[in-house]
């Protein structure tokens, strides 16, 4: 025993194995050997059994073996025990923080976590809601991966190399009719191709468009408009820092903010008017059970929007027609992806604390692991 070192050393008190290929029992001893493998720590020590291991002969398979122990396979530097511990270490924290401060290589730990992780399968199978989105694996070189959530669950079931429509077919396809048939709530944003694979290939499935991706569309628009203003209106003291004034939920505004929208209201009336749309269609979603009734009222929020015949939310409105049926099928299960948007906040934060995953497989591991 030293300061930092603690070495056990031991022996098996069997006299006798049996042999792997043949199952009978010999006590033929060929030789001894030593075999060096890290435990637990034990008071701040780090713990190293030197173990005697024994190599018998089988007469009958005339071949040797090596005695196998309970407590660490074959060709093992580290006990079972000590494995687990790292890879439960490892959930929290990075490889690199985990491998210096158990005085470790970072190939060592890399190898145990895979292998730990490696063990969880993907558990797309089982799921009746599915969530689907993407996320940059390199910011800026329009390489996306494509996130599977449990929405019932609010679990990542699988994550995607890819997230094109060719590959995303591809993968629904081999995992065969019944799974697609099990797919009673398909939530995903506008993209053309999540949609197109739900359409082909889950006949059951009821496609729900995101109410916030909806939202998003929305405040796009008024906030193009109030771009506008400010351009033929350079001038104007009221429409500056007006943005997040314009798009913050009434009830979360100061009183000084909601003076300055009085003001900028007061000056372009028209904006008060899409201002007051955007208002009616976010408390919508939330204002009716009723597929039908919702339907109703959207109808007449939509001739109000005409209405006011300003580009830009015209532009919103042929948005919203395009997908109205599958936005309004919000109103069945009243389902969204902010669980999705959750997730891949986490997975940003995983990418950001890695400083970026080279290896895709890596990352998967990592992303099934801490929000699978």
């Amino acid at each position: 025993m030293t300061d930092q070192k603690l070495t056990i050393f031991c022996r098996s008190r069997f006299g006798q194995a049996l042999c792997p290929s043949c199952l009978k029992k010999t006590q033929q001893v060929r030789r001894r050997y030593r075999r060096k493998v890290r435990d637990l720590s034990i008071t701040g020590r780090d713990v190293y059994l030197e173990i005697e291991e024994q190599q018998f002969y089988c007469p009958d398979c005339d071949r040797y073996f090596s005695e196998r122990f309970s407590f660490v396979e074959p060709n093992r530097t580290t006990t079972n025990r000590y494995e687990a511990y790292l890879y439960r270490r490892c959930q929290k924290a990075t490889i690199l923080d985990v491998a210096v401060q158990e005085n470790l290589l970072w190939d060592v730990v890399q190898a145990i976590f895979q292998r730990q992780a490696e063990g969880l399968t993907s558990q797309v199978d089982s799921v009746h809601w599915l969530g689907i989105d993407e996320i940059a694996l390199r910011k800026g070189h329009k390489n996306y991966a494509c996130v599977l959530v449990d929405l019932q669950k609010g679990c990542v079931v699988e994550l995607l190399r890819e997230r094109t429509q060719a590959y995303l077919t591809d993968y629904f396809r081999q995992k065969g009719e019944a799974f697609l048939s099990q797919i009673e709530v398909f939530s995903s944003d506008m993209w053309d191709g999540f949609i197109n694979v739900a359409e082909t290939l889950m006949p059951n499935a009821v496609i729900v468009v995101d109410r916030f991706h909806v939202m998003g569309n929305l405040h796009k628009a008024l906030d193009s408009f109030r771009r506008y203003l400010r351009r033929i209106h350079k001038d104007a003291a009221v429409l500056k820092d007006l943005r997040w004034n314009l798009l913050k939920h009434p009830e979360d505004l100061t009183q000084e903010q909601k003076t300055h929208l009085e003001q900028a209201f007061e000056f372009c009336p028209q904006l008060e008017q899409v201002y007051q749309l955007k208002e009616d269609f976010r408390l919508w979603y939330d204002s009716f059970s009723d597929p039908q009734q919702a339907d109703t009222w959207l109808e007449g929020w939509i001739q109000q929007a005409q209405g006011l015949d300003n580009i830009y939310l015209n532009t919103f409105v042929e948005t919203l027609k395009r997908w109205r049926s599958k936005i309004l099928n919000f109103f069945l299960y009243r389902v969204t992806n902010g669980i999705v948007e959750g997730i891949n906040n986490v997975l940003k934060l995983i990418k950001r604390r890695a400083f970026g995953y080279l290896n895709f497989d890596h990352f998967r591991l990592r992303a099934l692991v801490e929000c699978g």
